[in-house]
């Protein structure tokens, strides 16, 4: 696939029309809640619910605040706002919320395996094993611990292990359709792509309706080049959540490596439309854009792109090769500058045809 994931910032939408109408009542009960009760932690803790499950996260995060203001031991009000600050990559906030809620309740293994995922973001694989250790020595049926330490594992690159994790997983309850993605993903990663596919039907088998699972069947399919079949996966995800941001992000990567720039830009743009700080997206854009020499589009998304993600150095590297094609050599040397102050984030030849054009442009001036 040619979508460079960086870090990938993206809100899903679990909804449908009917949704957001419920959305919207239940923002007007809780707020009215809120008019009479104005000293009730619970009601500003439902309407952050609300707010969460909507991806509003800066509302949560509001909420959530108030609800522990009025209340310094509401656990379930410093677990939600770890949960908010971990999707929104605020890891040292999550993981202080975590803590706090792991004073209040110690026995309580969701908190540790909701800890762990924080520290497997931050690559801080030990206490994320720790966290998840913990959680098992709790309760040792819990599957989402097993799941959570494959994902450790994964992360690190030790697959083997994983794959033990999720097996002990499917163990447990061979009907849990999440055990089956997961491990498909891992498959994915160790390009095993047919036995990636073979768990993603399984999964599907369990739970028809399950999104996501096409979403990841599509993406092995699109690493296998099996395109019409990643087209119809990536359909069908839009089809059951219309409101699938990744769904139209990597249904718009299948048109561009066709060569189907409009219909590229299109899903792009549809991406954009419902999570307007997808970084990826814009920058996948940009990319179609440049592909059809429009560089002034395709500067102004590598530009929104960082803005979301301040150390996006691919898009840092692709801002210097639009403005070099503009030839504006000023700026074009800024951002090729920029992106080397990553060096760890690129590879040798990436490195290579920086340098060398940073060389190029040194001597045009």
């Amino acid at each position: 696939m040619s979508v460079n994931e960086d870090l990938d910032i993206e809100e899903d939408f679990d909804a449908d029309d009917d949704a957001i109408e419920d959305y919207i009542k239940k923002i007007r009960y809780w707020s009215r809640e809120i008019k009479f009760r104005p000293k009730d932690a619970e009601a500003y803790y439902n309407r952050g619910l609300v707010y969460y499950t909507r991806g509003i996260v800066k509302n949560a995060i509001i909420d959530f605040s108030k609800a522990i203001k009025l209340n310094p031991k509401y656990t379930e009000a410093y677990i939600n706002r770890g949960f908010t600050y971990r999707k929104k990559g605020y890891f040292d906030l999550a993981i202080a919320d975590f803590n706090k809620a792991i004073k209040l309740n110690p026995t309580d293994v969701t908190m540790y395996i909701a800890r762990g995922s924080v520290f497997t973001k931050k690559h801080d694989y030990t206490k994320a094993i720790e966290d998840i250790n913990k959680a098992i020595e709790l309760d040792l049926t819990e599957i989402n611990s097993y799941i959570a330490r494959s994902n450790v594992y994964a992360d690190k690159g030790d697959y083997e292990k994983a794959i033990d994790d999720l097996n002990k997983a499917i163990e447990l309850d061979p009907k849990y359709a999440k055990s089956y993605v997961v491990l498909g993903n891992v498959y994915a990663n160790t390009h095993d792509y047919d036995i990636a596919i073979e768990n993603f039907n399984k999964a599907i088998d369990l739970d028809p309706k399950y999104f996501r699972v096409y979403f990841n069947r599509g993406n092995v399919y699109h690493n296998k080049g099996a395109m019409s079949q990643a087209f119809k996966d990536y359909d069908m995800a839009i089809e059951l959540n219309p409101y699938y941001a990744r769904a139209y992000r990597a249904r718009g990567s299948a048109y561009f490596d066709q060569g189907d720039l409009d219909k590229a830009i299109e899903d792009f743009t549809k991406a954009i439309n419902i999570s307007t700080h997808y970084n990826v997206a814009y920058f996948n854009r940009g990319n179609a854009y440049i592909s059809k020499n429009d560089l002034d589009h395709a500067i102004d998304d590598y530009i929104k792109a960082i803005k979301i993600y301040p150390k996006y150095v691919q898009a840092m590297n692709k801002l210097g090769v639009a403005y070099k094609m503009k030839k504006d050599i000023t700026n074009a040397k800024y951002w090729f500058q920029e992106a080397l102050k990553y060096k760890h984030k690129l590879n040798e030849q990436q490195i290579e045809l920086i340098q060398n054009s940073l060389k190029e442009l040194e001597g045009i001036q």
